[in-house]
């Protein structure tokens, strides 16, 4: 690990050495808090065995504060991290074949873990997260398979940890165990409460509901065909554009790409760098300085060559930062004793009809709902048994919401 100054001087340089495991590799997980610490996530093996490593440092330094290991089946795929406000992490991973939403103390221990299974027998694979009003919104693929296409759904979970509203989206895409993210390179919030998601292959703009603003779309025969170009990350810039990275292949070369967007999704602009890489796989990243402005481009060269660092002018500074979504229908109490009713507030009208189906997927109960206030609805769980529930809602719109609820 190296840390630089702002015009790409080193600081310090580490070697960190995981005891005991081989196949030491390092993901993208790494996360910076206020506090002066790294969190780095990686894998590994111990003999035939996976295994997670997780090492916090000390960033002045880079001396490791602490260290954990974990091996076996029960060993959690992280997928993506979050430092909190609370100087705590989240995590998203897939834990003995269950995807979950993992929050973690600063100590490495973790205090809390939501499963956000895809739907009742069908765990799916989680991927990224992105932050959202009181929580996360958590992308989960229908499939697992690297050859089979699933269907994303997104859904919401709590500060407190209690899963809430449930998007179906339009997204279909194949889970890349070995890829970042497994298979969405990036997922941010964005303006106005909206999404921007990233795959290889398309970079698409979310409504709030995660309904398709606009997408743009890449030639996606890489690396197999010359002129193919192949989306690696996503950033926010702070004029408020939108910054693609890429490479793309020319004759049997690679180079690196910067697309700029507008958040209508007109291009601004593209500029390409290290021309003449080695073609193979190259690791890129961007990052974009939130005082100046300037961007951080970094890319490695191939094989036995050298790690590059190219300092960009960037975007101007806009003194207001980005609008994360708004959750939508929300309900509580939750769980729900006595009375049996719980409170549905909803920023949009729910007109459509309700269906409360128990988690085998039979319906239960289903009508119209209560009106009691504006944006504030009723729903009486009196006579139902004791478990955990699932309601669907559609509101004025035509968008559907799926909310959890259990009764004790």
């Amino acid at each position: 690990m190296v840390r630089t100054k702002e015009l790409g001087d080193t600081i310090w340089t580490k070697k960190l050495r995981i005891r005991r495991l081989s196949s030491v590799a390092a993901t993208d997980l790494l996360g910076e808090d206020d506090q002066g610490r790294v969190l780095l996530v990686g894998t590994g093996k111990l003999d035939a065995a996976p295994a997670t490593f997780l090492v916090s440092l000390n960033q002045a330094t880079g001396d490791t504060l602490w260290t954990r290991t974990l091996t076996g089946p029960t060993a959690p795929d992280y997928t993506d991290l979050a430092w909190t406000s609370t100087n705590d992490y989240v995590l998203t991973a897939n834990i003995e074949g269950r995807p979950y939403l993992v929050r973690m103390s600063a100590a490495g221990q973790i205090t809390r873990q939501t499963s956000v299974d895809y739907a009742p027998g069908q765990p799916g694979g989680v991927t990224r997260m992105a932050r959202g009003t009181g929580g996360y919104w958590v992308a989960v693929n229908s499939s697992i398979s690297s050859t089979d296409s699933g269907t994303i759904k997104m859904v919401f979970v709590s500060d407190a940890g209690v899963r809430g509203t449930e998007y179906l989206t339009s997204f279909n895409t194949s889970y890349n165990a070995s890829a970042p993210g497994k298979g969405i390179q990036s997922f941010l919030p964005v303006e106005g409460g909206n999404f921007l998601l990233v795959t290889s292959n398309t970079a698409s703009k979310l409504s709030p509901t995660f309904t398709t603003l606009w997408a743009k779309y890449t030639f996606t025969g890489f690396p197999g065909s010359i002129g193919a170009f192949s989306f690696s990350q996503a950033q926010r810039t702070t004029s408020g554009n939108y910054l693609l990275l890429g490479t793309g292949r020319t004759s049997n070369n690679i180079e690196v790409y910067l697309y700029r967007f507008s958040p209508a999704g007109s291009s601004i602009g593209r500029e390409g760098y290290f021309a003449g890489l080695n073609y193979g796989y190259n690791n890129t990243r961007v990052q974009v300085n939130p005082v100046t402005g300037q961007f951080a481009l970094a890319v490695d060269t191939g094989v036995g060559a050298d790690y590059e660092m190219i300092g960009l002018s960037g975007d101007a500074v806009l003194a207001t930062a980005p609008r994360v979504a708004t959750s939508a229908a929300q309900l509580y109490p939750n769980p729900v004793a006595d009375p049996e009713q719980v409170i549905i507030t909803a920023p949009v009208p729910i007109t459509g009809p309700y269906l409360l189906a128990d988690m085998q997927g039979r319906t239960v109960r289903s009508g119209r709902m209560q009106l009691t206030a504006p944006g504030r609805y009723a729903l009486s769980l009196s006579g139902l048994t004791a478990g955990l529930y699932q309601l669907q809602l559609t509101d004025s719109q035509g968008h559907r919401s799926v909310l959890r609820v259990l009764k004790k």
